[in-house]
C-alpha cells in the first residue's frame, strides 16, 4: 500500500485508488468523504459518477448544506466495506454528526485515516472516538500544537451559558456565532441543557439541524432567528451583523478573542494536542503522517512522547 497527500489524501493498492477527503472528485476513482465540514466535502457530488462513500448522517447532513450528492453508498460503522483489493471500515471520529475514522487494510500494514477527530466528543455525535488499532495512522493537525490545550467542554459550555444569562439579564439579546455544521449544533443542545430559554437560529443553522434531528438523541430546540424577543441567537457569519452582544465559540480563541466580540469561548469539535496525541496512542501504530494543520509540531510531538516515527505526508508517495 502507497499513499501520499495531493488531491486529498490518497492510498494505492496494486490496481486499486482511492481518494479520502479530496478536494474533487476524480472518474472512476473512489471517494471516502469522512464528515459534512466544507473543507472536506470535494467538489462534484452532485455530478459524479464514482463511487462516493460516507455515513448516512454525512449524507444527510451533505444534503441539508450543499444541496446534494449523488447516489451515496452508506457505511456503517464497524462493517467492512470492499472497495478493490482494500478492505474498509468505518469508525466514530466524535468530531460531528456521523463523523469517521477510516481503518484501510490490505495486503500489507494497516493504515488508519483519522478526519478530524475528538476523543471527547460532543453532545451531538455518535461517541467520542473509537480508535482502532493500526499499524500507521495519517493524523490531523488542526491543532497539533501543545500550545492548544481546550478547558473540559462541559466547563466551556457552562460559562458560555453564564454569559448569555448575564447579557439577558442586562437586557440585551445573547448571540453566538458558530460554524452553521457541528458547532451550531453543539450550542443549541447545550442552551437547551443548561438554560430554560427560547433560542433562535439563522435559516443555514435550522436547516442543518433539521437533517440532525433525525440521527442524535441530543434535545435540538430552536426557532427562526427574530420570530420573537428574548432568549439566545445563534448565528453563522452570514447573519452576525443583527447581534448587539456577540460571541464566538471557536478553539481559536485560545489564541486570542477578536475585538469585535464581546465574548469568546474555547469550545472545539477537534482534539486538542494532547487529544490528538492520545488519538495517536490509542491506535498503537508504529509510523505516523500528519496532515491539514500544525503538522510539523505534531510530528515532532509524536516521536518525543510516543517514540513513533512521524512526519507530515508530503505529495511523494509513501510505502507502507
Amino acid at each position: 500500500m502507497e499513499i501520499r497527500l495531493s488531491n486529498g489524501v490518497e492510498v494505492r493498492e496494486g490496481d486499486t485508488r482511492i481518494l479520502l477527503d479530496p478536494r474533487r472528485t476524480e472518474p472512476g476513482v473512489p471517494t471516502l468523504v469522512s464528515h459534512a465540514h466544507a473543507d472536506h466535502v470535494p467538489r462534484g457530488l452532485k455530478t459524479s459518477s464514482s463511487l462516493l462513500a460516507c455515513t448516512r448522517p454525512t449524507a444527510d447532513v451533505i444534503r441539508a448544506r450543499y444541496g446534494g450528492i449523488r447516489r451515496p453508498v452508506i457505511v456503517e460503522f464497524g462493517e467492512p466495506m470492499e472497495v478493490g483489493s482494500l478492505t474498509i471500515t468505518a469508525y466514530p471520529a466524535g468530531h460531528i454528526l456521523g463523523s469517521a475514522m477510516f481503518l484501510i487494510e490490505g495486503r500489507g500494514p494497516s493504515l488508519l485515516y483519522t478526519g478530524d477527530v475528538n476523543p471527547l466528543g460532543g453532545l451531538t455525535v455518535e461517541s467520542p472516538a473509537i480508535v482502532p488499532r493500526a499499524d500507521v495512522i495519517v493524523i490531523e493537525s488542526t491543532y497539533g500544537s501543545p500550545r492548544f490545550g481546550f478547558p473540559h467542554p462541559q466547563r466551556v459550555r457552562a460559562e458560555l451559558a453564564l454569559w448569555a444569562a448575564r447579557v439577558m439579564r442586562e437586557g440585551s439579546t445573547p448571540a453566538v456565532l458558530a460554524y452553521a455544521v457541528g458547532k451550531a449544533q453543539e450550542i443549541i443542545a447545550a442552551l437547551n441543557r443548561l438554560l430554560d430559554v427560547p433560542v433562535q437560529a439563522d435559516p443555514e443553522i435550522l436547516r442543518v439541524t433539521e437533517a440532525y434531528k433525525n440521527h442524535t438523541k441530543a434535545d435540538l430546540v430552536a426557532s427562526p432567528l427574530g420570530g420573537h424577543e428574548g432568549g439566545v441567537a445563534v448565528v453563522s457569519a452570514r447573519s452576525k451583523a443583527v447581534a448587539r452582544r456577540l460571541s464566538l465559540a471557536t478553539g481559536w480563541v485560545i489564541l486570542r478573542v477578536p475585538r469585535w466580540a464581546d465574548a469568546g469561548f474555547p469550545l472545539s469539535s477537534h482534539a486538542d494536542y494532547a487529544g490528538l496525541v492520545e488519538v495517536a496512542r490509542r491506535s498503537e501504530a508504529g509510523r505516523a503522517y500528519t496532515v491539514w494543520g500544525r503538522t510539523r509540531d505534531l510530528a515532532r510531538g509524536l516521536t518525543l512522547e510516543l517514540g513513533m516515527e512521524a512526519r507530515p505526508l508530503s505529495s511523494r508517495w509513501e510505502s507502507l
